[in-house]
């Protein structure tokens, strides 16, 4: 699993060396925009159940204040 990251670092990095020397800056910068609101939407989202190895996570996880 590491090395796939470093190899996906490693190819991400490439490919803004290549889109910067061929004067795409503008495009990287808002697919970096795009993505940032993405995984912020995303990180905004219930993340669902507390445990996966209790079947009975969900119905006895203590409730929120409210």
């Amino acid at each position: 699993m590491l090395s796939a990251i470093k190899d996906l670092i490693a190819a991400v990095a490439i490919s803004m060396v290549f889109a910067f020397s061929n004067g795409n800056q503008k495009w990287v910068w808002k697919q970096l925009g795009e993505l940032r609101h993405h995984v912020i939407q995303e990180s905004k989202q219930g993340w669902g159940c507390p445990s996966i190895f209790d079947k009975n996570a969900c119905s006895t996880a203590p409730k929120s204040g409210k």
